[in-house]
């Protein structure tokens, strides 16, 4: 999905949520973040990234909560939104310096 956004016009999102579950079987651990956009209404989207370690997904969750994102949209279908890696990692790393 995220492939398919790059043509898609960008807007401010928030971080609004985070949550990490561990999977038994691998222990690994997946944090899983809820953004929210406005486009004529209140959206919400999410993203996902996989973890080796459960600490270092619930910092990942921590870091990034609250803060302001680039979000692209789909202008046919604004529910259809992706944050895209890019844009992860650069708040991440901006946090961690």
């Amino acid at each position: 999905m995220e492939k398919l956004g790059q043509g898609w016009p960008s807007i401010d999102g928030c971080i609004h949520y985070g949550e990490v579950e561990t999977n038994p079987n691998t222990n690994r651990s997946l944090a899983t973040l809820t953004y929210v956009y406005f486009i004529e209404d209140y959206r919400f989207g999410t993203y996902t990234q996989q973890f080796k370690k459960k600490s270092d997904a619930d910092d990942f969750v921590r870091e990034l909560k609250d803060k302001h994102v680039p979000i692209r949209y789909n202008p046919s279908k604004p529910d259809e939104s992706v944050l895209e890696d890019v844009d992860v990692r650069q708040l991440s790393s901006s946090l961690s310096t």
